[in-house]
């Protein structure tokens, strides 16, 4: 577990928020004693479990962000009209 003083929590407080999403447990100091935890509001979800037990094991860093979610472009379909996500897009403007 991690330990932190009050003073230099509060200076670097988004560092270790994201620390704590990757499943860190912190720990909270007051002139050197022990006031609070700061630890994950959930478990953890299955899907990103194995990047979290790397991060654990000091074998990788993650950052939180979101894992998987990159979109490859669209197949364009030939001779169908256009793309239902470009006539979305089309009426909010």
């Amino acid at each position: 577990m991690v330990s932190i003083g009050v003073r230099e929590l509060k200076a670097h407080l988004s560092r270790t928020l994201r620390h704590v999403r990757t499943g860190a447990r912190v720990e909270v100091t007051e002139h050197g004693r022990p006031i609070a935890v700061i630890m994950p509001a959930e478990p953890a979800p299955a899907n990103v479990a194995w990047a979290h037990a790397l991060v654990s094991r000091r074998q990788g860093h993650w950052n939180g962000a979101k894992l998987g979610n990159r979109v490859a472009k669209p197949i364009p379909l030939r001779g169908r009209g256009p793309l239902a996500s470009d006539t979305v897009l089309e009426d909010r403007r």
